[in-house]
């Protein structure tokens, strides 16, 4: 699908790939056919393989300067419910127009779509002020993600301390292959950056808006560093958990089996079939043999009080 915004006056109307002039416009295009792209590359003299290339996820992000545009790829993210789904939105930034492409419709961009009228004119009258305006609402994306992310980290925290539930590897397993998923997606984004910078900005918003965008992105890499390594905690901290929950497992299994160790002893001695036992045949032999069973489960008792080992 095709939209092409064009600036006319002082107003912003949507038009099609076919009426448009070439003025100062955005034209977005999602999920393109092959017969739209062909269109589109016929109208906007973009090759049609670097059309099809540019939205390889597999590529990675990149500035590429010609004689006629500038190539910006760059990622970002899209969140859906728990879900976090990585994006490729590409930007040929022209002298007059700037057209963006990407594969998978983008929430972040419908807040560049719903700017005021006369702000969104005098935005598409500057390619690059239009091409900011785009990179900072995929940058506030990774924002979100982010909080979302800080939010989970405290959850999983709280429970990696209170539950032994298998649930809480299995969630710091999610949240940390999240944070290398967008690690990648800034470390790659943080070199196009760059490259902007470095490009022959002449436009308001230029190069110093650039450089909150680098500085941004640098944040955002510090914050993914920082959830991981408190994830590592959080993990230590939840197998130092099961640890001293199976200490007192153990511990309460030792205690019971050291409970009944004399009693067994003395049962195995009495019960042994040999004809010279004299306490078999005394009176008071059965009554002792209880009373010593007994006695040694106190004295047991008394020593593991004394230890602690009876919390």
């Amino acid at each position: 699908m095709i939209t092409v915004w064009e600036v006319d006056g002082k107003e912003v109307r949507a038009t099609s790939l076919e009426k448009w002039r070439k003025s100062a416009s955005w034209v977005d295009c999602v999920q393109l056919s092959h017969t739209e792209q062909e269109a589109l590359s016929q109208v906007t003299e973009i090759p049609l393989i670097q059309l099809k290339e540019c939205i390889n996820f597999h590529k990675r992000p990149r500035v590429v300067v010609s004689q006629k545009y500038t190539m910006i790829v760059f990622r970002g993210v899209n969140q859906d419910l728990s879900h976090v789904h990585a994006v490729v939105i590409a930007l040929f930034v022209f002298k007059n127009f700037i057209v963006t492409l990407h594969e998978k419709p983008i929430r972040a961009l419908n807040l560049v779509r719903d700017i005021p009228k006369a702000q969104k004119a005098e935005t598409l009258r500057e390619p690059f002020v239009l091409c900011y305006r785009v990179l900072e609402v995929v940058m506030n994306g990774f924002f979100q993600v982010m909080e979302e992310i800080e939010k989970e980290v405290d959850i999983v925290e709280g429970q990696a301390v209170r539950e032994s539930s298998k649930m809480v590897p299995q969630r710091l397993f999610l949240l940390k292959k999240r944070l290398i998923y967008l690690q990648k997606a800034l470390s790659a984004d943080r070199d196009v950056l760059a490259s902007i910078e470095r490009l022959n900005i002449h436009e308001k918003l230029g190069r110093e808006n650039f450089r909150d965008l680098y500085s941004d992105n640098a944040h955002l890499l510090d914050l993914v560093v920082t959830y991981r390594d408190v994830l590592t905690s959080v993990m230590d901290t939840f197998q130092s958990s099961i640890n001293i929950h199976l200490n007192k497992v153990v511990k309460t299994l030792t205690v019971l089996a050291a409970y009944i160790l004399v009693p067994t002893l003395i049962t195995g001695i009495y019960g042994m079939n040999f004809r010279f036992m004299p306490e078999l045949s005394w009176k008071w032999g059965y009554l002792f043999s209880l009373v010593l069973m007994v006695l040694s489960i106190v004295v047991f008792h008394i020593y593991f009080k004394r230890k602690g080992w009876l919390a």
